[in-house]
């Protein structure tokens, strides 16, 4: 288990701006709620929508994709990443409460 979290940090993975605040996310859950309250916070679509906005600004204020020829913005990758950048957000802020309810039975 300690290795494949050390993996993480080694890769840069757990340093993506989107997988920290999942993490982020899913540490302030399960310190702050119970455990019924995570579970509707979770099938609450308005954390979804947030997930979304957050993704949408980090991409195109950090990680704009551009053309061939740099004179414009490729919208087809750059849709492509913030999809991307918000399933990593919700599946690490998940994997988060998880990992912390595994850890402290």
């Amino acid at each position: 288990m300690f290795k494949g979290i050390i993996s993480l940090f080694t890769s840069g993975a757990i340093l993506n701006p989107m997988v920290l605040s999942g993490i982020i996310v899913g540490f302030y859950c399960v310190f702050t709620l119970e455990d019924t309250e995570i579970f509707s916070f979770f099938k609450n679509n308005i954390f979804y929508v947030y997930g979304m906005c957050g993704a949408f600004i980090y991409n195109i204020l950090f990680k704009k994709v551009y053309n061939n020829n740099g004179k414009g913005i490729d919208y087809s990758d750059m849709s492509f990443n913030i999809i991307f950048s918000f399933i990593k957000f919700v599946i690490s802020a998940i994997l988060s409460v998880s990992f912390i309810w595994m850890i402290s039975f």
